[in-house]
């Protein structure tokens, strides 16, 4: 059986947090699901849980995305962050920066996203981010 996921979704849009958080629960993975509106409550929720992937809406009020991405992996320290970017928009210069931020992959905010959609971006972004702790360990 499969380890069940500690899943951050931050987003100040309480429709598409529902809608996430409901994506997520349609899904065949067991996750703990956790919310927050702002880049404060994120850093607060991720300081308390063992936070397994973030997805981080690039447009927030106060902290964008990248702002919060920053705090978050300052935070995590010489651990690999395992976010995901959300934005409404197909920007590739958003995706640029995201990646450059740290991101490990980026989702276009659609009402056709699937659960699994996002489930299927959790295993490669939670894939890759062992690749790179192992990559790093060897590395000594």
């Amino acid at each position: 059986m499969a380890k069940k996921l500690t899943i951050l979704i931050i987003d100040d849009n309480p429709e598409d947090l529902e809608f996430y958080t409901n994506l997520l629960k349609q899904g065949e993975g067991d996750y703990d699901i956790f919310t927050a509106q702002d880049g404060e409550e994120a850093l607060m929720l991720s300081k308390d849980k063992n936070i397994d992937c973030t997805f981080v809406d690039y447009y927030l009020p106060e902290m964008n995305g990248m702002k919060i991405l920053e705090a978050l992996q300052k935070q995590a320290g010489n651990d690999i962050l395992p976010a995901v970017i959300l934005t409404g928009e197909p920007n590739q210069t958003i995706q640029a920066e995201a990646a450059r931020k740290g991101a490990l992959d980026y989702i276009v905010k659609d009402v056709t996203n699937t659960p699994e959609q996002i489930e299927a971006v959790i295993r490669k972004t939670m894939d890759w981010a062992d690749g790179l702790r192992n990559k790093k360990t060897a590395a000594g």
